[in-house]
């Protein structure tokens, strides 16, 4: 069976963290209006980017394991998220998406039923699409650092 870890971690003295992994240095910031610099993208920014990264790795994957020609892909998502519930202000609305759309244009003179085929196994096969479309286990937990005088 084959499984997969990924560790990240990170520090912040703001609204800015610096992560790394074992290979990359990334860095998340929040707009002014939330308490950032806007020196980087946000967290919901970096969700839309991992799942589009996601699809469109999995599609060149699957494109070449065909054999399939294709000239390239264009991607798009968005979603939409109200911001009211992260600024503490009552609401009924979920703090995350409420939507994302996500659209992948084909340039290829492939038949429509392969590319069709690709979309299915991609959708079957990405964890990004699994993670956001299906509940996931997580905990959350903390500690305190204090230094006592």
């Amino acid at each position: 069976m084959g499984e997969a870890i990924i560790k990240l971690s990170g520090t912040s003295a703001s609204a800015k963290l610096h992560a790394k992994t074992p290979h990359y240095e990334i860095i998340s910031d929040e707009p002014v209006s939330l308490g950032g610099n806007g020196e980087a993208p946000n967290p919901m920014e970096y969700l839309l980017m991992a799942y589009a990264g996601c699809l469109n790795a999995l599609s060149r994957y699957y494109i070449d394991l065909k054999g399939l020609e294709v000239r390239e892909i264009y991607v798009e998502i968005h979603g939409k998220f109200n911001t009211d519930k992260l600024k503490l202000r009552e609401t009924t609305k979920r703090a995350g998406f409420e939507y994302i759309n996500i659209s992948l244009e084909f340039d290829t003179d492939e038949p429509a039923e392969k590319i069709e085929e690709i979309i299915q196994m991609v959708k079957e096969g990405c964890p990004m699409h699994d993670n956001i479309t299906n509940p996931t286990p997580t905990m959350v937990e903390y500690k305190l650092k204090c230094v006592k005088n």
